[in-house]
Parts: structure tokens; sequence; C-alpha cells
């Protein structure tokens, strides 16, 4: 019945409006009567009205002269999204014009409307009287939302996507905290939009209290440019400029920061950088970034780096299942070298291949590496590095494995390298030098598997025996430029050789020995464990006593991971000298749950005084969260060096977190250093309006939790 009903109501407002050849307007209800004059009726129980993909739900209306009339509960939907509640309605059939009263609305799922009549016009304007605005869910009447904008009138332009509140008054709960004869918000469909954003708060001991307050310009759809000038209570001005712009195969962004510092003999400081990518075409990717900084202070004043450097840079890169090709250029501003012997221009390019043999015969790798170094200062360095030096190396190696009785595990792996390198500015040698290296290895391994019991185990004994001739390699002439540091542990115990770069090549008859475990317990708890040692046929002098790897027998390395069923992981690596004492050690401890989130780790290494480090380096770093609930949280950092050389500090945040609110307090304590003397105190205080700005994750609204 009800469907004949409805057929019926169609018919009439189709001759009623002449709807005819256009869209129809289609009207259900449980009750029709049919009143005269004609094309006048009023429908009753559970009526809806549809027209163009917009709806309107009562208990009952009044259809006469092409206007749909009302009273008592309502609810309407708009195509575009916006949702409300009425007691009162009085609007055409295409629901473009008309008056509402006693009316909430919803943008967009984000920004709630209350207001006492609200007035919409066909032109795209929709004025609302007496209006509270808000973000919050308004769970009951008696109870404010944390904030709201109370505004004389709302104009809501639905072309532009724009809020236009006059006479505003700002409340936190009920009270008054701003009031403001005109203000202008973005309608929450749209994602960018030209404005002031909220503005930053951070107080600093040595800079006082600075305010900052960015402004937001949209540059079209592909680009934007903010501005965020700020002033402290010391006299300091400051201006960043961060301008975005995406193109159909890149992006690029530019950062500028300023500061008028009356605190530094300079009056000017600042910080330029600009980074991007390009999609070249044909699997080609070009990256690039360029910056520099008057100051390294600066840096860390503004919470950009901690770092005493500034790199620009350009690299082009290709990868596909096979091959790869890397080519690029760096310049390093080193801040606090005054010497300049440390490189400042490296200008690098690589390309690798492998391709597999037949079926059962390995499989062969190509790599092409081509480097060069260029030094302010022309004078030998204090590890014997030159002015300049320009390299490249062709490697060619094979490899393979095979499966013996079902048991073992044999891989064996050959390999040749021819480098050549040309030396400038360096006393003790110049010109070019050339070495052709080579080196054979086998690997036989035998994983044990236990699979019966309350939990699974692997464990795995492995031997590798590495042959390369018995040469001294600083007889080749070639100064060290990238190999000074040498890194033992678990993940290069079977290496052939464990320098980082080519100007060194591990050599010597040596054997890898060692034994790897992991396993799986009936509670879930997972382990790891690795030990090993390196044995030598002779010992060539080639590493320094610090590296763990001098001597005919190396240091031990250890290293092993618990991963317990309530998500925490316990990582530990370690090397040991014959006597077992501690050369290197570092320790990690993790937990991460919905709740509580908490990580720490210690780290201590011996003097090395190859690497520039002439004293032992202890530190340790800890971080905490703790979710209180779905509200509130809150987080403590630190990094602490116990020979107070590097950056120590120590901080504490809190947060308040809902729908429609995001507060960050945030307090850190910048230690005092032997090149920054005096300890800054900062504290930071962020605060963000949701519907109106980035609340990702934000927490749900729960009336009544």
């Amino acid at each position: 019945m009800r469907i004949w009903i409805a057929v019926q109501v169609l018919i009439l407002v189709m001759l009623a409006t002449g709807s005819l050849g256009r869209e129809n307007a289609l009207i259900l209800a449980d009750e029709i009567h049919y009143l005269r004059p004609e094309r006048s009726f009023s429908a009753f129980g559970n009526v809806k009205v549809y027209f163009a993909g917009n709806v309107l739900h009562a208990q009952g209306i009044d259809y006469a002269d092409g206007v749909i009339t009302t009273t008592g509960p309502l609810s309407f939907t708009y195509k575009h999204g916006t949702v409300g509640v009425a007691e009162f309605a009085e609007l055409d059939e295409e629901f473009q014009r008309g008056v509402l009263k006693g009316v909430q609305m919803l943008l967009a799922d984000r920004i709630r409307i209350i207001g006492s009549r609200v007035e919409m016009a066909e032109d795209n304007f929709t004025q609302i009287s007496n209006a509270m605005v808000v973000t919050c869910r308004v769970c009951r009447p008696d109870q404010p939302p944390i904030w709201h904008f109370r505004s004389r009138r709302v104009v809501h332009d639905k072309e532009n996507r724009q809020l236009h509140l006059q006479h505003v008054n700002f409340y936190v709960g009920n009270t008054k905290l701003l009031y403001l004869p005109y203000l202008r918000l973005p309608d929450p469909s749209i994602n960018r939009k030209s404005g002031f954003l909220l503005p930053e708060m951070t107080y600093s001991n040595l800079r006082g209290f600075w305010a900052k307050v960015p402004y937001f310009q949209t540059l079209g759809n592909h680009a934007d440019i903010t501005f965020t000038p700020g002033v402290t209570t010391k006299g300091n001005l400051s201006l960043g400029v961060q301008h975005r712009q995406l193109f159909r195969r890149g992006r690029i962004t530019t950062e500028i920061n300023a500061l008028w510092d009356r605190r530094h003999a300079e009056e000017f400081r600042g910080h330029i950088k600009f980074f991007g990518d390009l999609d070249l075409g044909n699997e080609f990717m070009l990256a690039f970034s360029g910056e520099d900084v008057t100051d390294s202070e600066f840096l860390k004043d503004f919470g950009i780096s901690t770092e005493a450097s500034v790199t620009s840079s350009a690299r082009v890169t290709r990868r596909s299942r096979f091959t790869w090709f890397d080519l690029g250029s760096r310049h390093i501003n080193r801040l606090e070298d005054q010497t300049g012997t440390i490189p400042h221009l490296i200008h690098d390019a690589r390309y690798g291949t492998r391709f597999t043999l037949a079926p059962g015969a390995g499989s062969v790798g190509l790599k092409i590496e081509a480097q060069s170094y260029e030094r302010k200062a022309k004078l030998s360095g204090p590890n014997g590095q030159s002015g300049g030096v320009s390299s490249a190396s062709v490697t060619l190696d094979w490899r393979n494995n095979w499966i013996l009785d079902d048991l073992f595990v044999l891989s064996a792996v050959g390999l040749a390298r021819f480098d050549t390198n040309r030396i400038k500015n360096n006393p003790a040698t110049t010109g070019s030098h050339s070495r052709f290296l080579q080196t054979a290895a086998l690997e036989l391994r035998l994983p044990l598997r236990q699979v019966e019991g309350p939990g699974q185990h692997v464990i795995e004994p492995f031997a590798q025996l590495v042959w390369t001739p018995d040469r001294l390699e600083r007889d080749d002439g070639i100064p060290n430029e990238d190999s000074i540091l040498v890194e033992f542990d678990e993940t290069n115990l079977l290496s052939v050789d464990r320098f980082p770069g080519n100007d060194r090549s591990e050599q010597g008859t040596h054997f890898n020995l060692g034994i790897r475990h992991t396993g799986r317990l009936a509670s879930g708890t997972e382990l790891e464990f690795v030990f090993g040692r390196v044995f030598r046929k002779r010992d060539l002098g080639q590493f320094d006593q610090n590296s763990g790897l001098s001597g005919k027998r190396s240091h031990y390395v250890a290293a092993g991971r618990i991963g317990l069923v309530n998500s925490i992981v316990i990582d530990q690596r370690a090397v040991f000298d014959a006597d077992f004492g501690i050369a290197k050690s570092e320790s990690f401890i993790r937990h991460g749950s919905n709740d509580f989130e908490i990580a720490a780790g210690y780290s201590r290494l011996r003097r090395n005084d190859g690497a520039n480090m002439t004293n032992d380096v202890e530190s340790a770093v800890f971080f905490a969260r703790r979710n209180f609930d779905n509200e509130w949280a809150a987080n403590t950092t630190l990094e602490y060096d116990f020979n107070k050389e590097g950056e120590n500090s120590v901080g504490i945040g809190l947060e308040y977190r809902n729908q429609c609110l995001l507060v960050e307090f945030n307090a850190e304590r910048q230690m005092s250093t032997v090149s920054r003397p005096n300890a800054d105190n900062k504290l930071n205080l962020k605060l963000s309006l949701g519907g109106f700005s980035d609340l990702s994750n934000r927490a749900p609204s729960d009336c009544g939790a």
C-alpha cells in the first residue's frame, strides 16, 4: 500500500512542480490527504522526501504551491554531506531555499553548528543566526563542550567552502576568553585554504618567551607557502618560510629560518634548506638537497638538527630486478672543522648487476664503483689522507650453494677486484696506484633442528675459510680514506672483507668460526643467539687494537635477542677480549602496547685513536609513554653521555587529545657541554582545534565514558 501511495504522490508532485523532463521528487508516507485547491496535499506518518540526492524525514508535511512545510522534529541530509535536525522547516521542493528554526547541523561529519534560525538562499549561501560552532561532541545540553565559538551570525559559503563568523566569542567551557569582530574558517570538506594557523608558544631561559603565528597561503592546487613570524620577550625577531611545490613527476620543498639575535655578536643568524625528488622516467629517480647555515648553534636553537655540518647533494638512482645504478655528488660544510682535513666535496658512481648461470652453477655479480674526494686543506691529514683522491674499482664475484646428504649446507664464493687510485697533494705518495685483489671462501653450516617437545629450536654451527694473498695493503701507497672505522659484530662474522670501503681489503688466510641458535618456546618466547671468533694464519697488522680484529685471534663477538609474549624485546650485543673483558657493549630493551610504551638503551665503547675517539664512550637513552585513557598521555625522554661530551638532555611531555582538541606540553633541559657551556631550559605548548587543523589519529568521541 505504501508503494502505491508513493507512486500517486510522485505523479502529483510532477504535475504540481512541472518536473516532467527533469529530475523528479519522491515522497514516501504512511497516509496521504489530497487538498483543494489542486496541487496541494498533506502526508503523515514516517514521511520521507527525496530530491536530487537530498532527503527530508519528518512525521508530517504540508505541500502547497511548491513549498514544503513541516513542524515538529525533522531531520535532513544534503548530498554534499551536511546533516542535521530542526524543529520547523519551510523549504522549496528542491531544498535550495527556505527557513529552518531550532537547528543543529553537522558539516562533513566534523563541525557542528547549532543556531536559532537558518535561512537558505539559492545563491549557495546559508545564514545561521545566534549560532554555536564547535567540533566537540555535545553530549548533554546542560554540559558545555570543551571549547566553542558563539557568533551572532554565521554565513556558510558552499561554493567557496568557507564559514564567515561575525561578532565572535571564543569560549572554553562557560568562560569567554576572546572576542573577534570577524573570523573566517574553512569548510571542513576543504583540505587546503589560506589563512592564519594556531600560534605556537615556546619558552627558553636563553631567549625568553617565543611566540610564533604561522600564516598559510595556497598557490594553486599544487603549491603553497607558510610564513611564520615570531618575537621573543628578549627583543629577538624570527621568521620562518616554507614553500612546497608539487610537479607532475616530482616535488620540491624550500625552508628558510632567520633570527635577529641580540644574544650573539652577529645580529643576523639563519638557515636555508631545499630538498626534493624527480621521476626522470625509465625507473630513474633524482633526489636533491641544498643546505647552508650561519652557525651550528642555530641548528640546535631552532630544533632543526644536532649535527655540526650541513650537506648539499644530488643523486640519480635506478633499481630493477637484476641491476642497480647510483650516481651522486655531495658538498659537506663542516661548521667546526678549522683544519680543512675532512673531505668537503665527494663524488661517487656505482653500477651493479647479478645474473644466474645454468641450474646448479650459481650466480655471477658485477660491480663497478668510482669515487673522488676533495679537501680544502692541501696537506696530509692525521690519518695520511690526501688533499684529493680519485679511485675506481671493478669487482666480479661468483657464488653458489649446495646441500650435502640433506644435512650440511656448503657455500662457495670467488671474488676478483681491480682498483686504481690517483692521489693529489700528499707528501708521502702521489700519482697513480693500481692493485689486483683475489678472494676465495668456503662456508659450511650444519643446521640441527629439534621440532619435538615443548618448543622448536635450530642450532647451527658454522665455519668459513677465507683465502687472500698475504701482503700489507699500505705497501700499495693508497691512503686510507673510507675504511678508518671498522665495526666487528655479529652481522659481519661471516664476511670475506670487514673493511667498510675500498681503500682497504682484509688480507691473509683467516677462519671464521661460530654458532647460531634460534628457537621458540611453548610459551611463545622467541630466542636468537650468535657467538663467534676469527682465527688468522698470520697477523698482518692491518687492524688496530681497538677494532677487536687485531692479532692472530680476534675478540669474541656475541649477540642475543629475546622476544617475550608480553611484547617485551631485549637485544644485547657485545665484543669481549681474550680475558672476556668487555670492549664494546650495546643493550636495548623495549616494550609496546596500546597503553604503555618504553624503550631504553645503553652503549659502551673503548677509545679508538684510529677513529679519533680519544676517550671511552658511555651513553644511555630512555623513552617512555603512558596512555592513561583515550584522552590523556604522558611521555619522558633522556639522553645522557656519562663523559659529558655529547648532547645531554632530559624532557617530559603531557598530552590531552580528543575528537576536537589536541594540547601538547613539553619541557626539556639541554645540559651544558664543552662546546655549549650554557644550559638551556625549553617549554613548548602546542594547541590544535579539531575540524580546523590536523588531528590525525584523533581519540574517539565517547559520551558517558
